[in-house]
């Protein structure tokens, strides 16, 4: 399993939250600078959705623009 070197922390008004940039499908980084941070899409299921729809990395909050492709052409 990949280590994950891109956590990011992002404060709000009312609490702190981690956030995992890393594609949930295949793990990729998405992180700035790598490429794949413009075209980005956030998962918005929680982690335990996550698991239950199969995806490879659950803790990642972030779908790649090639497995997003992927996942909406019929």
């Amino acid at each position: 399993m990949q280590s994950f070197t891109s956590m990011k922390k992002i404060r709000t008004k009312t609490k702190e939250i981690s956030s995992v940039e890393i594609c949930n499908h295949f793990g990729k980084s998405v992180s700035f600078g790598l490429g794949l941070f413009v075209n980005r899409v956030p998962d918005l299921n929680d982690i335990s959705t996550r698991i239950d729809n199969g995806l490879e990395y659950p803790l990642g909050d972030f779908v790649c623009r090639a497995c997003d492709k992927l996942t909406t052409e019929f």
